[in-house]
C-alpha cells in the first residue's frame, strides 16, 4: 500500500483480496468510504455483506505505514507541549479515534476540515480577499 492518507486505505480494502473474492472485482471506492464513515461496513445497500474484517486488516497496514509515522514526527515537540490534536480524516476513522485518545492526541470533531479552515484564515490574515462566506 502506498502512504497516504484515508484515501490510501480505501484503496486498500477495494483491492483486498477478500472484496475482490466476494465481489469478482475491486469494490467501489465510494461506497467503502461512505461505509466507513458512517462506521456500518456494509458494503451495498441490498444484500449488502459487512466488511469489517477487511477494514480491521488494512487499518492495521496503513497505521503502521501512515499513523505511526505522524506520531513520531510530532513525538519530539511532545515535552513543551500542553496539547496535541489529529486533524485529518484519518483521525475520525474507527478505531484510529480511540488509539489516539490513548496517546493523549485530542482528534478535532471537524478534523477533516481543519486544514481547509486554517488555511482560508491564513490567506484572510495575509490579505487575501475572498468572495466566499465565512461558514464557521
Amino acid at each position: 500500500m502506498s502512504v497516504g492518507g484515508v484515501s490510501a486505505l480505501v484503496d486498500a480494502i477495494a483491492k483486498n483480496s477478500l472484496m475482490i473474492q466476494r465481489l469478482g472485482h475491486e469494490g467501489d471506492r465510494e461506497v467503502i468510504r461512505r461505509a466507513v464513515e458512517n462506521h456500518s461496513f456494509r458494503y451495498g445497500l441490498v444484500n449488502g455483506f459487512d466488511f469489517e474484517h477487511v477494514y480491521r486488516a488494512e487499518l492495521k497496514v496503513w497505521i503502521s505505514a501512515v499513523l505511526r509515522s505522524a506520531i513520531k514526527a510530532g513525538a519530539k515537540w511532545a515535552p513543551t507541549s500542553t496539547a496535541a490534536i489529529a486533524i485529518g480524516g484519518g483521525s475520525q476513522l474507527p478505531i484510529v479515534s480511540e488509539l489516539l485518545q490513548q496517546q493523549n492526541i485530542k482528534p478535532l470533531s471537524r478534523g477533516v476540515w481543519s486544514n481547509a479552515h486554517g488555511l482560508y484564515t491564513a490567506a484572510v490574515m495575509l490579505g487575501g480577499k475572498t468572495n466566499a462566506r465565512n461558514t464557521h
